[in-house]
């Protein structure tokens, strides 16, 4: 690392077409993702401003890594997950410090192998049932029906049998979830905070009222798992029966909701997302997809694929890499809690830094025409050791994301069991593009099955 520069960050690089007022937010609101690629061009560290505030953007690899890894201690997850944290508690997804260390390891056991291989039984049915209920040459809304089914998926991993109230219950929580990406990212919001000192706006009674529903359903689940008369297993009974190696105390109900909570988020929308770009990409590569049908009917051939099948799908494993390369969580937060120096200048405490996983998956120094969708630069013979570092779809260090290994199999299931019946078709002429929100999704996604 150079030699500190200054006390500041004033002599970071400012990106151009900063407006008054407004600085850089009407950028990343209108084409925020070729934004982001832009600041490359002017430095590891780039300065941008949202309304009053100076950002600080880190577009190189070893500056990410010194962010998410090296130096990980030094920061926590910024404003949007103070207001995440009054939504969904203090779980994995939005505590921070030593609880957020404590609270990973007493959580471990529900990520253990043994309880990802129980869940792919969970996803293994739902992916092939969900596929059985198709009919040949009809339209499909793909973005409702993955969203519908990787949630009532999740809910089966996370309870085992899903009561109707319990689903209703959190569908009208996501339902009415606030922003709070959006107004991380609003120059408005981050006036309004400068101005009067207030992070977030006037509660929602209706989004209340749905929390307070869901947090009561969760409750009588708990309940049920503690008396011992009813339990029916799933991940919350793992959370439930948890305990600390050290003092042996089992976790506090208002934390399991917490957790549960957390997980909903984490487990859902990432997971929808990639996986309506993954048919998307598939149906728009046709060699890539033949390779597909044959790499899965030598594993299963028109058979439901099991968890015991993953191993034998590695072009499918490239497959969903590369979608994951082409379209990650496309913007990460962080805030320095006591001064550091990054790329040789000093940040004090309360600096505000993005990270973008979409910069560095499309780096044409690591991923050679990174706009190509390419599953072949995922073979192992011409994976190199800077992937460690610049392919990050889970994010990375200590608050790289726990379920990573539930997601790579439900994704895996999902894909591969739908191909095993079908092929997928666009449905029309009307171009696929991106919606940026908390997740890069196809904003329409409209395919025709035909039975294979």
């Amino acid at each position: 690392m150079t030699t500190p520069q200054a006390a500041s960050g004033r002599h970071v690089p400012l990106a151009p077409g900063r407006l008054p007022l407004l600085g850089h937010a009407p950028q990343l609101a209108r084409r925020p993702l070729p934004f982001l690629r832009s600041l490359s061009q002017h430095g590891e560290l780039v300065r941008i401003r949202i309304g009053p505030r100076d950002v600080y953007v880190a577009t190189s690899a070893p500056l990410t890594r010194q962010i998410l890894v090296t130096d990980s201690r030094k920061f926590d997850k910024g404003e949007m997950f103070d207001e995440l944290r009054q939504q969904m508690g203090n779980g994995l997804v939005t505590s921070a410090g030593d609880f957020h260390t404590r609270q990973r390891r007493l959580a471990q056991p529900a990520f253990h192998p043994d309880r990802v291989t129980s869940a792919a039984t969970v996803m293994s049915n739902h992916a092939a049932a969900w596929a059985a209920s198709w009919q040949p040459d009809t339209v499909l809304d793909m973005t409702r029906q993955i969203d519908t089914i990787t949630l009532n998926t999740f809910l089966d991993v996370i309870f085992t049998d899903t009561s109707t109230d319990m689903k209703a219950a959190v569908r009208a929580w996501t339902g009415v979830r606030n922003g709070a990406m959006r107004r991380a990212l609003s120059p408005l919001a981050a006036w309004r905070s400068h101005l009067t000192h207030t992070p977030r706006p006037t509660a929602d009674p209706q989004a209340d009222r749905a929390l307070a529903a869901l947090r009561h359903a969760i409750q009588q689940e708990i309940d049920q798992r503690r008396t011992g008369e009813q339990d029916p297993g799933g991940m919350l009974s793992t959370l439930v029966h948890a305990r600390d190696r050290q003092s042996g105390a089992a976790m506090p109900d208002e934390q399991v909701c917490d957790e549960i909570l957390n997980l909903l988020v984490a487990g859902t929308g990432t997971t929808s997302a990639t996986l309506s770009w993954a048919f998307h990409e598939i149906a728009r590569h046709p060699a890539v997809e033949q390779q597909l049908l044959r790499e899965i009917d030598a594993v299963a051939p028109r058979t439901q694929v099991l968890a015991g099948h993953i191993p034998r799908l590695p072009y499918t494993r490239q497959v969903l890499s590369e979608v994951l390369r082409r379209h990650p969580v496309w913007l990460l937060m962080r805030r320095a809690t006591q001064p550091v120096a990054i790329n040789g200048t000093h940040l004090p405490t309360g600096t505000r830094l993005y990270l973008s996983p979409h910069i560095l998956h499309h780096d044409p120094d690591h991923f050679p025409d990174p706009f190509t969708f390419d599953p072949d630069r995922w073979h192992p013979d011409r994976l190199t050791p800077h992937h460690t570092d610049t392919f990050i779809p889970f994010g990375a260090g200590r608050r790289r994301c726990a379920g990573d290994d539930h997601a790579w199999t439900q994704l895996t299931l999902m894909v591969a069991n739908v191909l095993t019946r079908w092929r997928l078709r666009p449905a029309d002429d009307h171009p696929v593009r991106s919606r940026v929100g908390t997740v890069e999704r196809p904003d329409r996604l409209l395919m025709v099955p035909t039975r294979r």
